[in-house]
């Protein structure tokens, strides 16, 4: 096992931004159509199938399609397609827009990174931005299925499947089960 270089961004508007929360991150197909049929925080994804490039590079997720909607204009959508980043996640807070790579980053990444986030806070210069970036190692350890399952309790330790987890091992049975019977009978 190893642990891998990540970086993080915090950046935040100076100014005052009416900026909705969200949160923007790359499209990962399977896993997206399996979290699909789960409400996680109380968030959903917003559908913007107008933007059929947009939509097929990111999800966003949030509460309020409409609002998000809005929000997303052409310009933003743009730029976002234009400096695609893999393995990022953009996290709006209040005024703030903290935004993780799963990797270290190199120049025109974090590049790429300023120019969606001007383009979030519809700002056109550095000196708008409080901007601190970070590189970090995540702590990595090995850990079995078995650990992964069983949650640890001070009285020993029981059995817990994850919500995912569980639903992938689901439809796949049903999919297994499917085929089983198509061939069968």
């Amino acid at each position: 096992y190893s642990s891998v270089e990540e970086t993080l961004f915090i950046i935040e508007s100076i100014e005052s931004v009416d900026i909705p929360y969200f949160i923007l991150r790359d499209r990962i197909p399977i896993v997206d159509k399996i979290r699909s049929l789960f409400t996680i925080n109380n968030t959903h994804y917003i559908n913007f199938s107008f933007d059929s490039i947009f939509s097929k590079n990111y999800i966003v997720e949030g509460n309020n399609d409409r609002l998000i909607n809005n929000f997303f204009d052409e310009r933003i959508r743009s730029v976002a397609i234009y400096n695609k980043i893999k393995d990022v996640t953009f996290l709006s807070k209040g005024n703030k827009l903290l935004v993780r790579v799963a990797h270290y980053t190199k120049d025109y990444e974090r590049e790429a990174v300023l120019k969606i986030a001007f383009s979030i806070f519809k700002i056109e210069n550095y000196d708008d931005l409080n901007f601190k970036s970070e590189f970090i190692k995540p702590i990595a350890k090995k850990v079995s299925i078995r650990d992964y399952l069983v949650k640890k309790t001070p009285s020993g330790g029981s059995i817990e499947i994850p919500p995912l987890f569980g639903a992938f091992i689901f439809i796949l049975s049903a999919i297994i089960l499917v085929i089983v019977f198509y061939f069968v009978f």
